[in-house]
């Protein structure tokens, strides 16, 4: 088995990476992990690589590729991670990574910061980790700015990997030609892209807004995972189907008011200039006046 993994799709969170991880693990010589985001060098460094090694399926000639978008979310101002988790959990990943795999290769997915962070946040609201108003969240919780500055969280990378190492996809393009980008990444990571032909039929993470008891139950199961897989045998198919529709909620996301949307664009507009220089991807499209 290829192991330790030779790719790694890292994020940025809500910028369609359940999508590109789908599209990947169709190929015959890509492995996604079982759980898709093991958060092995963030959660689970402790457990070891014996277990890493079982979140892989037992394949001789694929290579396997882990898509844990925690890996891009390291706290760039001190005490910035909510939920208190340790900032050393994600500041120590890409020395974590090199010590194991320092010929890694890395692929990120990058998506206008401004529609990235209100999706973030919105995706908080309907796990129930997040009750304040949008810019309210924004000024207490550093961290939903901090995963979209993608400069400022490609640079610890750089001081383990070589440039050359990443793959740079947008959000956008995956929306507009998502077998365009998954066979430009099979290139990069130097398997064949001209297999059959990929089904894009793939689940979206679609946002939707969740009333309070679905996020209730959000809260919950992500707090305790072992009590749904523990329940699961136990309730009736009719009843996990109704609390699956009450967890993903119906009602759409209202729109960002565009007082928010004006502070996001200052605020990120020089972070992606920046951005621009540094890889040479024209960033256009995310461009306001």
């Amino acid at each position: 088995m290829s192991f330790p993994p030779e790719a790694y799709l890292i994020g940025a969170q809500k910028a369609g990476t359940t999508t590109l991880a789908y599209l990947l693990d169709q190929h015959p010589h890509i492995a996604v992990a079982r759980s898709k985001e093991p958060h092995f060098f963030t959660h689970n460094w402790d457990k070891g690589l014996d277990w890493y090694a079982e979140q892989f399926p037992d394949s001789s000639d694929a290579v396997c590729m882990d898509a844990s978008t925690s890996y891009s979310m390291a706290p760039l101002t001190k005490g910035s991670r909510p939920n208190r988790r340790k900032d050393e959990d994600y500041e120590g990943v890409p020395a974590r990574v090199s010590s194991i795999n320092p010929g890694a290769k890395f692929i990120y997915l990058l998506r206008d910061p401004v529609e990235r962070t209100y999706s973030g946040y919105w995706h908080n609201v309907r796990m129930g980790r997040e009750d304040q108003e949008f810019r309210t969240a924004l000024l207490n919780n550093p961290f939903y700015l901090e995963v979209s500055d993608y400069h400022g969280q490609l640079l610890p990378w750089l001081d383990h990997f070589p440039l050359r190492s990443f793959f740079f996809a947008l959000f956008e393009d995956i929306k507009e030609a998502p077998e365009r980008v998954a066979r430009d990444c099979c290139r990069f990571l130097g398997v064949d892209e001209e297999v059959a032909s990929i089904r894009l039929d793939s689940a979206k993470n679609q946002g939707y807004r969740v009333g309070w008891m679905g996020r209730g139950i959000n809260r919950i199961t992500a707090t305790y995972p072992s009590l749904r897989t523990a329940l699961k045998p136990l309730v009736p198919k009719s009843i996990e189907t109704l609390l699956n529709s009450v967890r993903a909620g119906s009602e759409p996301i209202p729109a960002m008011k565009e007082e928010d949307r004006e502070f996001l664009i200052g605020y990120f507009r020089e972070r992606n200039q920046e951005l621009e220089r540094l890889i040479g991807t024209p960033l256009d499209r995310w461009q306001r006046e």
